[in-house]
């Protein structure tokens, strides 16, 4: 799956959960880099993941980035809206709130 998709909507400072790392906050999403997906460690240090969440791309490695502690399924995963935002296709029509 590829979570650097599902994640480049989504606010700096998004929280994640990381099994190498524990809790991780979003910094960006670059999808011009090897690893697209850049975060916060808990002790500011900061580290990057590929597209599909794994920390060192290697033959057959896991996913080791997720939503949450709890939610480990990426397909249940929603963007972190609060009340008054507005949404638009990518196309610019259609908006909601």
């Amino acid at each position: 799956m590829d979570i650097a998709n599902l994640l480049k909507y989504c606010p700096k400072g998004t929280k994640l959960y990381s099994t190498a790392f524990g809790e991780v906050t979003l910094d960006r999403i670059d999808m011009n880099e090897e690893y697209p997906i850049s975060v916060y460690k808990i002790d500011g240090a900061h580290t990057s993941f590929d597209e599909e969440g794994r920390y060192v791309k290697y033959y057959n490695s896991e996913c080791v980035l997720f939503p949450s502690k709890d939610q480990r399924d990426w397909s249940k995963f929603r963007l972190p809206l609060k009340r008054g935002d507005i949404m638009m296709k990518a196309d610019g029509t259609m908006p909601f709130i």
